[in-house]
């Protein structure tokens, strides 16, 4: 059985995962609003993800002795300007998220569950800057414009790394695009 700072711990993150199984399809609705249909699919996929993710550590909890609990669950924003303020909000949520996980790990190994911590090493996010390397290296030097942007989501992988590497591979496209000269 977990002890109870885990479990808690575990079911906060349950919440979270579902959190982000609720933003991104808003996110997808107001990508397909502003005409990014390649973004829009990507991120309802994304959606179906995070829902995977909480589901496996709801079922991770239940099968080591604990019941997991529930909070309500935040409305998600869902008035966004523009691709890039998306993706930036994205990105900050990831971030959460990721450092959310490695906080359980930490606790894992703090409190000696050898089990918990490998758990949530293989839900946790790999080295952001190898993925990111990786990123850039799959879409090459280019100048992003909102098309091209749409067009990595649709080709972007499915997985919670690809995911923060492709966010931070066009993070870092845009910031080059906002230094050149117009």
């Amino acid at each position: 059985m977990l002890i109870e700072k885990l479990a808690t711990a575990l079911s906060n993150q349950v919440n979270a995962e579902y959190y982000s199984a609720f933003l991104y399809p808003a996110m997808s609705a107001a990508a397909s609003d502003l005409g990014f249909k390649g973004a829009a699919n990507w991120l309802f996929i994304q959606a179906q993800e995070e829902m995977a993710h909480g589901t496996r550590i709801f079922q991770y909890t239940l099968d080591r002795g604990s019941t997991p609990s529930f909070a309500a669950i935040e409305k998600p924003p869902t008035a966004y300007t523009s691709l890039d303020e998306m993706f930036k909000a994205v990105l900050d949520h990831e971030k959460k998220v990721t450092k959310s996980i490695n906080a359980i790990a930490t606790l894992a190994m703090q409190e000696s569950d050898h089990a918990c911590y490998q758990f949530m090493g293989c839900e946790g996010v790999r080295d952001a800057n190898a993925a990111h390397q990786r990123s850039l290296r799959r879409h090459g030097p280019l100048v992003a414009t909102p098309l091209r942007v749409d067009q990595i989501r649709q080709h972007a992988r499915r997985d919670r790394p690809s995911f923060v590497a492709t966010i931070l591979g066009v993070q870092h496209i845009l910031r080059r695009e906002e230094a050149l000269p117009r």
